[in-house]
Formats: C-alpha cells, structure tokens, sequence
C-alpha cells in the first residue's frame, strides 16, 4: 500500500492513471484529501491464467469481486482510518490505463463513498476493483482498442464533505479561447453522470477576466448515504438560484487551471470539491476530447 505522504511511487509498482494524477497534484503542493493507493500488483494474482474470453473476462470480474486484502494491507488500511478519524472514506479506481492521453474512462468504473468502517472499506474495495470489468468498462476498452486484461488499481480517499463540486477544463474544447468551470451543488456524481444542470463559468484565457457565466436554477443536489449508494436530496430553497461558486474560489480554480496547463505541457480535466469555501482538487487527467487550433484574425490576414 502506497501512501499519499510518500514523495515517490516505488518502481515497478503500477497505481493507474488517477492515482498519478493524485501525487502529480500533491508533487505541485495543491490541495488533495489524503490519500493510499492498493497497486495493481496486488490484485495480479486473482487474475493470473484468467483469460479475455467471455468466460473468462466473468471469472476475472468475480475474482476481484471476491478479493481479499492480504492481512498486512488490512491492518495498514485501519491504521489509516484511526488517524482519518470520523471523516467519511471514498473508494476509487485506478486502473493502469485509465486517465491517460487516449482514454479516460469517465464515469465507468464504481466509486464507493460515504464509508466509514474498516469492514465497509474492505468490500468497497473488490467491489471497486471489480468494476474494472463491467459491461460499460470492457465495451469502452473494445470501443478504443484496448486490451480487455485491465489491471485496476484502486484509491482509499479522505472524503470531504462536499458542499459543491465541479470540473475545470484549462482548455474549453468548445472555444479554446476560454478556460471553463462547471459546478453544482453537493458531490460531483451529479454532473459527471448528467442528472443535474449546472453552473457555467468562462473566463478569458489571455486576459484572465471573466467573460460569460450561465447560472442554473438547481433544485437538487447529490449527497452520500452511508453504506449506499449518493442519493438525491432537495437544495435549500435561499440556494437555488445562486452561484455554488464563490468569487474567491472560483479566482483560486483559475488560477490552478492556469498552473496545471503551463507545468504539464496540455490542457487539463480537473474534478474539484469545495468544502465551505475550502477548495481540493481530486483528479488531472489530459482532455482527450480534440481541441481545435485558434486562428485569430487582425489586420494583417483579414
């Protein structure tokens, strides 16, 4: 088990593409909820003779599904938990090619929030392994011409207790001119999975201004249920018609979008949680969507 405190993944050891983000972002010193990834590794042996073939992708699904923890990492991930203390715990892939340059598989593997025992941890975690092989995780694999033998990782996280939460994009796909934050209130789930509408704020990449904003009317709000699945909750009525955003993390957002583009070299897909104006980030990943070239005109082409 490899903790967020360390300074460096160990060679040879494969933590997938979200867990890279998460010490790229702790390597740069922005602000990530505490963190321990289970490497790949650990998982290989379920799946060792396992083949890709229908039978075969099953079996593998439910040996993960199955997954025990070796009783070293058990303890190891109590430890964790006793320093965490009562704040609420998420369990998320990482699989070794998710979130890279060619494919990110948004939304397709499980994550498991609001947990809280030991015991909630452990099963989250083969369930969340698992997922790695689900019917929309392996149609996506053959969609990018993947190898259908994924090797999940997966991340036990510090849950913040999310009063909104959003996605950046350093480079809006859409106009490449503008950096672009979209956010709602509550956990994130609601818009990654398009339940909710969100807000909408665009700010000039040049000039650092912002440009337009587009503020719903936001009834609903997701929130985690302990041992459940997120569910819907009513948004209080004084809220819903107001920016989940603050002008000062919303200037704290821009200014990280910014720094992640110069220091990485691409535009950048970041999730966010703001926790009663405490702003962590929870993932980077390199926007796969193609970004058109600017063409700006003046006197000298028109």
């Amino acid at each position: 088990m490899i903790d967020s405190r360390q300074a460096a993944v160990p060679a040879g050891t494969t933590v997938g593409g979200k867990a890279e983000g998460l010490f790229r972002l702790r390597r740069l010193g922005l602000p990530v909820p505490g963190f321990v990834v289970i490497p790949a590794e650990v998982f290989d042996a379920a799946l060792t003779g396992l083949g890709t073939d229908e039978a075969g992708l099953a079996a593998r699904q439910q040996a993960l599904a199955q997954f025990e923890l070796p009783a070293t990492t058990q303890a190891a991930l109590g430890r964790v938990l006793a320093v965490w203390g009562a704040a609420g715990v998420a369990v998320r892939s990482s699989v070794a090619d998710e979130d890279g340059a060619q494919a990110a598989f948004p939304g397709l593997m499980d994550s498991l929030l609001g947990l809280h025992s030991l015991a909630e941890v452990l099963a989250a975690v083969g369930r969340c392994a698992a997922s790695a092989y689900s019917a929309r995780a392996l149609a996506y694999r053959r969609q990018k011409g993947l190898t259908l033998a994924a090797r999940p990782a997966v991340i036990v996280q510090r849950q913040v207790a999310a009063t909104a939460a959003g996605v950046l994009f350093s480079t809006f796909p859409e106009y490449p001119q503008e950096l672009a934050i979209h956010a709602v209130w509550g956990l994130g789930e609601g818009l990654v999975g398009g339940a909710l509408e969100p807000d909408e704020f665009y700010f000039d990449k040049a000039s650092r201004r912002e440009v337009h904003r587009k503020i719903a009317l936001k009834t609903e709000q997701v929130q985690p249920l302990a041992g459940a699945a997120p569910v819907l909750a009513p948004v209080p009525e004084n809220q819903q018609a107001q920016p989940c955003l603050s002008a000062r993390i919303l200037t704290e957002l821009r200014q990280a979008g910014a720094f992640l583009e110069f220091l990485l070299g691409q535009p950048q897909d970041v999730e966010f949680v703001v926790d009663h104006e405490h702003l962590w980030l929870v993932q980077t990943r390199p926007i796969t969507q193609p970004i058109p070239e600017v063409v700006v005109y003046d006197n000298a082409n028109i």
